[in-house]
């Protein structure tokens, strides 16, 4: 919304504009998959006029870009992700950056970066850490990027995960290097929908972490290609 505002405000001013999708989606999606609030027609209908005065629009959703195609008829657009660089995340030595980070030398280490809330998975990530305890298991959760201020911190703390408030990236780069397996257990549908493939995950793939996400979906290739690099899932089991 505060986007859609924004653009409506820069109308008169008749400049360019270059929009990078980062996330989010359309109202009337919100209408068909949550709440039957005739509001968000209202909303949907000031979204579709923004189109007018977009440039061009980079969209890194597959869903997104196929509804904005092929339902919206929308031109003046491209299915672009983001960038990372990848002369500066590298795979490392994973014992030398443990010993450094002081992380455990003899588990599997499952790593996520974001936000520490139920919306970004964390709280799916908690239940497969439990189980996998529970059948003896030698893993450690990382929570990496969030605040204590996230609904999820004080659940996480409370199964033992291992957590790591917001850092800068070269900290966060041995984070990853440090890492097995990098998840992101979104199981929302429109957030797997229109939320793209996601920065952190094309960062822990440079530094040679396979992943575990559903929104690996979006990388531009076939369900082949894409299992080279992690596995999609379908539910906590």
């Amino acid at each position: 919304n505060f986007v859609t505002w924004l653009l409506l405000k820069l109308k008169p001013m008749n400049v360019p504009v270059l929009y990078q999708h980062r996330g989010g989606w359309f109202s009337n999606f919100d209408y068909k998959f949550r709440r039957k609030n005739p509001v968000s027609f209202l909303t949907y209908k000031k979204q579709l006029e923004i189109f007018k005065y977009i440039t061009h629009y980079l969209s890194g959703s597959r869903f997104e870009y196929d509804f904005l195609k092929n339902d919206l008829k929308i031109k003046n657009m491209s299915f672009f992700m983001d960038g990372v660089d990848f002369n500066y995340f590298t795979p490392g030595d994973k014992t030398a950056t443990r010993k450094k980070l002081n992380l455990p030398l003899d588990k599997k280490i499952i790593l996520y970066v974001g936000r520490f809330d139920a919306f970004n998975g964390v709280d799916n990530l908690l239940k497969v850490f439990k189980k996998l305890k529970e059948n003896k298991y030698n893993v450690e959760l990382l929570l990496v990027g969030g605040y204590k201020q996230n609904s999820s911190y004080q659940l996480a703390k409370n199964a033992g995960a291992l957590m790591v408030e917001r850092v800068q990236e070269p900290k966060l780069k041995d984070y990853y290097q440090a890492a097995d397996i990098y998840s992101l257990a979104i199981d929302d549908y429109l957030y797997q929908s229109f939320g793209g493939f996601g920065t952190a995950t094309i960062q822990a793939l440079a530094c040679g972490v396979p992943v575990l996400s559903y929104n690996i979906i979006h990388l531009p290739t076939s369900m082949e290609e894409i299992n080279k690099i992690g596995r999609t899932f379908t539910s906590i089991e």
